[in-house]
């Protein structure tokens, strides 16, 4: 009874490892195959951050990031392109208010529509 119970203990844990690699990025490594000893050891409490940027946290936190940068202007730690759109906005209306040059306001509408396509 205590071998299946210890199998399924360690099957859990299998999964539970599986999962927090999948969705924070947490890397394993076994140490010792015979008993079985994984390293970092499986923690009682789990915060959410975002350990690998190619784990599923991580692409949701690199297109939040994306999108609160083009469309805002916002810097973030991965994307510093700056005029967001809505700088760039500003600068067409801006533009047409002050008589600028046509072909001027023509460029800055066309990157607006590359960016939103």
């Amino acid at each position: 009874m205590a071998t299946c119970l210890d199998v399924l203990l360690q099957q859990n844990d299998a999964l539970y490892r599986l999962i927090n690699t999948a969705v924070l990025g947490q890397a394993y490594t076994v140490v010792s195959p015979d008993p079985l000893v994984v390293e970092p050891a499986i923690e009682p409490l789990v915060t959410l951050e975002v350990l690998d940027q190619d784990s599923l946290m991580g692409r949701i936190d690199r297109l939040t990031q994306l999108i609160d940068n083009r469309i805002a202007g916002t810097e973030t730690p991965l994307y510093d392109e700056l005029p967001g759109i809505k700088q760039q906005l500003e600068t067409v209306i801006a533009a047409l208010g002050d008589d600028a040059d046509l072909a001027t306001i023509i460029s800055d509408l066309e990157a607006i529509a590359l960016l939103l396509a």
